[in-house]
């Protein structure tokens, strides 16, 4: 009964967008290994963590102009670079996730990530959306963004209905290695804030 209503939500907030421009025209995704992110400087592409040891990356957005409620993406990894398979948790108020994170991942805020939860600025960015866990063998690999089969690069704003716009990929993930390359680049560093002021909206 739960993953039916989160599936309805979720339908609710991205069905009617199909066909409409949204206010984010400019969305970049990125992976970091930085856990502290509060401006696009702070972003870290690369880690070179030990053998057997566990890996955090996380998942996030910026440009956002007009905040977000959502988006969606898959992600894929390098064979053998993790064991066992990797966890993705949604750092997203709400948390309403449908998907895996290798087919494809639709993930919903049950707020508008822009300045109603964050007074004093103009919106949240970059909003960190999630957060993937693995426990690295040894063997370089990539975390790389992955195209959702069903709704490849969506990003939902605040409109209501939201409306859809389509990310280009800023920063992939490298362990133990360079990351391959993305398609584009970042604005200029956004206004810092803790990181635990951050996280603590996505509870």
């Amino acid at each position: 009964m739960k993953y039916v209503l989160t599936a309805l939500t979720i339908a609710a907030l991205l069905v009617p967008a199909a066909a409409l421009a949204g206010g984010n025209p400019e969305v970049k995704a990125f992976i970091t290994f930085e856990s502290t992110t509060p401006d696009n400087a702070s972003v870290v592409s690369r880690v070179d963590p030990a053998a057997y040891t566990a890996v955090t990356a996380y998942v996030g957005m910026t440009d956002l102009g007009m905040g977000t409620k959502g988006a969606s993406f898959a992600l894929s990894v390098t064979p053998g670079t993790f064991a066992p398979t990797p966890t993705f948790t949604s750092l997203l108020p709400g948390g309403l996730v449908i998907g895996t994170w290798q087919d494809g991942l639709t993930l919903a805020s049950s707020s508008c990530m822009n300045a109603d939860n964050h007074p004093g600025r103009e919106y949240i960015d970059p909003v960190i959306m999630g957060q993937f866990d693995g426990f690295y063998l040894g063997t370089p690999g990539d975390i790389q963004w992955v195209d959702h089969p069903d709704y490849p690069r969506w990003v939902t704003d605040c409109n209501s209905p939201a409306q859809v716009d389509y990310y280009c990929v800023w920063t992939n993930g490298g362990v133990g290695k360079d990351p391959v390359a993305g398609e584009c680049e970042a604005s200029t560093p956004v206004e810092a804030s803790s990181w635990s002021s951050i996280k603590a909206l996505y509870r």
